[in-house]
């Protein structure tokens, strides 16, 4: 079982916002991709990825699925 499902657009940026690994010095997730998610036609203002302190573990299962239209500068 994932510790995080994700099926749609805003459930992407809430985890990229929340506070996952963040104060700690490690964190260990498994995120799973529930649905295509499609960044075409989402309208708020550019996002900026927060990120997290210390190290972030992530196992992202796309079961599959997509993320399109979506773009990160570093």
């Amino acid at each position: 079982m994932a510790d995080v499902t994700i099926s749609t657009i805003q459930e992407l940026v809430a985890f990229s916002s929340g506070t996952y690994g963040r104060g700690t010095s490690s964190a260990y997730l498994d995120v799973e991709l529930a649905a295509d998610v499609d960044f075409a036609d989402y309208s708020e203002p550019t996002y900026n990825w927060a990120g997290c302190t210390g190290t972030w573990y992530v196992n992202f299962n796309g079961n599959g699925h997509k993320i399109y239209a979506f773009s990160l500068t570093l």
